[in-house]
């Protein structure tokens, strides 16, 4: 068996959105049940980091929510070294530009807040296909594996 359909599908005419990711992790937590693949935390993790650059290119061009901030990954995103490594790597490929940090803090219920990521996507035809590259290879991986 091969990488999920509604990936191979959807990144062939760019449409894999931000909104696909749960399906495709259905459908790899299906694969993992019977067998095919060893799907691990940090798998997820790293599909929930895809996810989150994916939205910020959704935000750059289509009409922004009111309840989410385009920066914040806190609520999607547990592993802060993930989304770091991620963004520094686009930095070094110049896939995104003017990247920012900011340290975070503690919430009002003592939980911490990761703060939040700043960059411009100079070419959002170049991000997708960096991110669907990302997204790719680490279905390569896990399908190698198995």
């Amino acid at each position: 068996m091969g990488k999920p359909d509604i990936f191979l599908e959807k990144s062939k005419n760019n449409s894999f959105r931000s909104y696909d990711i749960p399906l495709l992790m259905k459908s790899l937590h299906q694969d993992a049940r019977q067998g095919i693949i060893d799907l691990s935390e940090d798998d997820i993790q790293w599909f929930r980091t895809y996810s989150f650059a994916l939205q910020q290119l959704e935000l750059t061009s289509g009409p922004r929510s009111p309840n989410f901030n385009e920066s914040d990954w806190g609520g999607t995103i547990k592993d802060f070294g993930k989304v770091k490594g991620m963004v520094d790597e686009m930095e070094r490929a110049e896939v995104v530009t003017n990247v920012g940090w900011t340290a975070g803090g503690n919430s009002l219920f003592n939980a911490p807040n990761p703060g939040m990521s700043f960059f411009d996507i100079p070419s959002p035809a170049r991000y997708r296909q960096h991110v669907y590259c990302l997204i790719d290879a680490h279905l390569d991986k896990l399908y190698a594996r198995s």
